[in-house]
């Protein structure tokens, strides 16, 4: 598979969309009225901290493919 610089800006939006979902739900996790089954608060918080190692990756990743990549313009 080849890799793009797009591919990776895309990928980080991705992810940064999944951590505002998951902020949200987080927010919502504190109250749980009875019978309503919802993860807990540390359920939510384990996937954040995943998604924000996965985000600081891409990061890296993108800014060592940014170093690699060299682009000529002609006049």
């Amino acid at each position: 598979m080849k890799v793009t610089g797009f591919k990776i800006k895309q990928q980080i939006k991705q992810l940064d969309l999944d951590k505002e979902a998951l902020a949200q739900e987080l927010a919502s996790s504190y109250i749980r009225y009875p019978n309503e089954v919802k993860r807990t608060p540390e359920q939510v918080i384990t996937d954040l901290q995943k998604i924000e190692e996965n985000i600081a990756v891409l990061q890296t990743y993108q800014a060592r493919y940014n170093q690699s990549v060299f682009a000529t313009f002609e006049e």
